[in-house]
Order: structure tokens, then sequence, then C-alpha cells
């Protein structure tokens, strides 16, 4: 009867088993970084949607203008939301990498009215970008009075 030897994995062939490992989750961590990159910058364009949106419905059920200020300053966003008519103010922040540009001029600060009858201004474009993405609304037509449901 014959032996069958079974020889062991030399050093050469584990080395580039585990550099072919190291290679495959290098590129699905670049990946992930990326998505999470991506989905931070969506969420935090989105939550300003929401609290804009929030003071145009404010603004129609409690039949009062409301002003909404948008800053950026040190890497955060805030949007200080008041009604001058009902001494109502709120302020709400989150960090996020991005510019603002309205109608192509990149700005600091944005004020936007929202008036009782349901009206915005300013008009124009509102950029958000952070080099790589960017999200463009043209207003007023995102905040549309009649608008059903909330549209992207």
């Amino acid at each position: 009867m014959k032996t069958i030897f079974k020889r062991p994995f030399t050093l050469l062939e584990i080395l580039i088993g585990i550099l072919l490992i190291a290679l495959v989750s290098g590129a699905i961590g670049l990946r992930v970084g990326k998505g999470i990159e991506e989905k931070k910058f969506s969420s935090s364009v989105d939550r300003l949607f929401v609290e804009l949106e929030a003071c145009r419905r404010l603004s129609l059920n409690a039949q009062a203008d409301w002003i909404a200020i948008l800053e950026k300053k040190e890497g955060k966003f805030f949007l200080h939301k008041s009604c001058p008519e009902m001494q109502k103010a709120v302020s709400v922040s989150w960090s996020t990498s991005c510019k603002i540009h309205f109608n192509q001029e990149e700005v600091s600060a944005l004020s936007f009215q929202f008036s009782a009858s349901g009206k915005l201004s300013p008009q124009g474009i509102l950029t958000l970008s952070d080099g790589k993405r960017k999200i463009t609304w043209t207003l007023p037509d995102r905040f549309s009075v009649f608008e059903g449901v909330l549209a992207r």
C-alpha cells in the first residue's frame, strides 16, 4: 500500500493567503467608509429639509409669519426658527461638512421667511455640497403649499 503524504502549507503560501484577505477587507472597508460619508451628508440635508418644512407648516397652521435663519459655523449647521408675532424661538444644530450656495454664490448664512399664506422667500436655487456630492433645491418649488407628499 502506498501512503499518501500531505505536505503542510509553506510560509509563502500562508503569507499570500493573508495578503489576499487583507486586500479584500481593505477594499470593502473603503466602500463602507464612503457609504457612511454619503449617508451622513444626505442625512444632514434631509434633516435640514425636515426642519424647514416644519417651520413652513408652523406658519400655515398658526397663521403667523416664521423666519428661519440657516448658518454655517465651525463645521455645524445652526437653524434658528422664530415667530416674532407669537414670541417663540427654537434653535437646532447638527454637524456636517458641507457648503451652502444660494443662486451659485457661497453664503455662510441664509434667511428664509415663511408667510402665513404659505409663500416662501427668498426665491432661487439652494445648493448644498460637500465637495463630492451636491443636492440642489429650487425655492419655493421645494416647499409648495399644495404638496400632498414630501417629494425629493
